[in-house]
């Protein structure tokens, strides 16, 4: 399984994602992410400290 979070406009991290079992992209207002995300496996966060942590804390829980 291959988790990945991605960031904003970084184009490796976005190329990334397409291998992804799991995946997580980190968008702003600024981002256009629609045309960037195909993969049902893929999960558009908000930018924030909180939605970042709330996944990263659902991750480490799902892995124990």
């Amino acid at each position: 399984m291959i988790i990945l979070l991605a960031f904003g406009n970084d184009h490796n991290d976005i190329h990334m994602l397409e291998y992804a079992s799991r995946g997580y992209f980190v968008a702003n207002q600024f981002v256009e992410h629609t045309s960037l995300i195909k993969n049902p496996n893929i999960t558009v966060i908000d930018n924030t400290n909180r939605a970042v942590c709330e996944v990263l804390d659902m991750y480490l829980s799902d892995d124990k």
